[in-house]
């Protein structure tokens, strides 16, 4: 998939370019690999902002800006859950502090 340089060792300076990456899905060999990659990652983390929203009581409509973000850019979405769900405690976690102190 990486194109290797005249020494034999893979190219990674191309990964972060435009050019780059549009030259790497432009060959067969790397778009399925790539594309199951970008696939998986969006779909399970945003499954996983979906469910952890729900424990933590994260309104539903403050979730579309970072499911967005996650499918279009993956991780940074992921950082902009992070940081949205940062007032809101997990039920699960503030249940068994009451359930302790009791």
């Amino acid at each position: 998939m990486i194109a290797p340089s005249e020494d034999g060792a893979p190219d990674f300076s191309e990964m972060f370019t435009l050019e780059g990456v549009s030259k790497l899905l432009s060959k067969k060999s790397a778009t399925l690999p790539c594309w199951a990659h970008y696939a998986a990652f969006d779909l399970w983390v945003g499954r996983w902002i979906a469910t952890d929203a729900v424990d933590r009581g994260v309104p539903q409509l403050l979730l579309i800006p970072s499911l967005f973000l996650c499918m279009m850019v993956g991780p940074f979405g992921l950082v902009v859950y992070f940081l949205l769900r940062l007032p809101f405690n997990s039920k699960k976690a503030s249940g068994n502090r009451k359930s302790k102190t009791s």
